[in-house]
């Protein structure tokens, strides 16, 4: 597994370690992650990084309330509750959803994709 771009949700909150049920929003026109799908997950100082499988998942829109510093703005978003297969090896970062990208650091998520060796023989690039 090699990860890819960014994946198309953030964490709710920090997720503990140990846990092995992790909680995500999303934009609701958005793919929701699928049983199977495999992301990887990085702390914010990069120090510690594991892969996930999702083995199981809910999801619902949610009413979110968020303080602009002098109003307070409702927004929708997708809350997606995800069951994996392991333990978390440590805590990774999430943020308090807001209506855009989250400020403070956070975790990492990005999707990943599978690389299959490939053992045909090329010729030689000529120069």
């Amino acid at each position: 597994m090699v990860p890819g771009i960014k994946a198309s949700w953030e964490l709710v909150g920090d997720q503990l370690e140990g846990q092995q049920f992790i909680v995500g929003y999303q934009q609701e026109e958005w793919a929701v992650p699928e049983i199977g799908e495999v992301y990887k997950l990085t702390t914010p100082d990069e120090t510690v990084s594991q892969f996930i499988r999702i083995t199981a998942f809910d999801y619902y829109i949610k009413t979110f309330t968020y303080f602009t510093g002098v109003e307070y703005i409702d927004f929708t978003r997708r809350k997606v509750e995800m069951q994996i297969s392991a333990p978390l090896v440590t805590t990774f970062i999430g943020a308090s959803p807001v209506p855009g990208e989250p400020q403070e650091a956070t975790s990492r998520i990005e999707v990943t994709q599978i690389v299959e060796s490939c053992s045909a023989s090329y010729p030689p690039l000529e120069s």
